[in-house]
Order: structure tokens, then sequence, then C-alpha cells
């Protein structure tokens, strides 16, 4: 993440998030998401998101449009982050700044189509992250 408050086109964004580290409340259900019908994590092992821009949306929010891949495919997508804080980080003293960004997709845009309609085509993508500023 490169932040420019004072010029917020400037800013940068990457997020990528391991599909393997993927968990649900069983481990069966656990194992079936990650196989080859659902996100097949051996031949899409993450999920990418790239900013492409960003701007200011109220007093603590902005929108960063960019393009998600997931499941070897790229499709444009928009987040509406919100800012959370900033300060010291008590462990390791670095300079931390906290967002958390929501968006919604359809999973068959990305060929993730297993039980169809059920349960469901929509699913909320929500990010939480804190940065910390590296010298």
């Amino acid at each position: 993440m490169q932040l420019d408050p004072a010029h917020p086109p400037a800013e940068r964004l990457t997020v990528s998030v391991p599909i393997g580290s993927l968990q649900a409340t069983r481990n069966r259900l656990t194992g079936e998401l990650k196989d080859a019908d659902w996100s097949d994590t051996d031949r899409y092992p993450d999920a990418t998101l790239t900013a492409t821009s960003v701007v200011p949306a109220g007093t603590d929010g902005t929108d960063i449009s960019g393009n998600l891949t997931l499941h070897g495919v790229t499709s444009p997508m928009v987040l509406q982050a919100r800012y959370i804080g900033a300060g010291v980080n008590p462990l390791n003293r670095a300079n931390t700044v906290k967002f958390e960004a929501t968006a919604t997709l359809r999973r068959s845009e990305f060929g993730i189509t297993a039980y169809m309609p059920m349960p469901g085509d929509t699913v909320t993508l929500i990010i939480a992250g804190a940065f910390a500023k590296h010298n």
C-alpha cells in the first residue's frame, strides 16, 4: 500500500489472500470449499485485488476501484473502504493505519458455480487490514 492523504489518486494498493487459508465451521466443508468444484486452491492458490483508482467518499470513506483475480478470472470491482484509525503499534513501534473495505461479487462471474443456484451467487467480501509504515 502506498498512502498519500494529500493526493489520493497517487495511492496504490495490492491485496493478495491465500485461498488455502479458507476455513469453515466443519473440516469436511473446509476441504470441499478448497476442492476443484469450488475454489480449486491447487490451481488458484491466491486471490489478488489490484487498485486502479482511489477516490475519497465522505469524511472517512474511500471508493477503491480495481481488478480482482479469483479462480483464474480477473474482473473489475469497487470496494467501499472506511478509515478505522492510525497510531503507533505498541508491539513493533511502527506507524500503522487501519482500514476496512467491503464489496459484493457474484461467484459465477469467476467460474465458481458449484451447487448453483444454491447456496446463492452473491458473496460479500470483507477486507480488514492494518498497514505498517516501513522506512
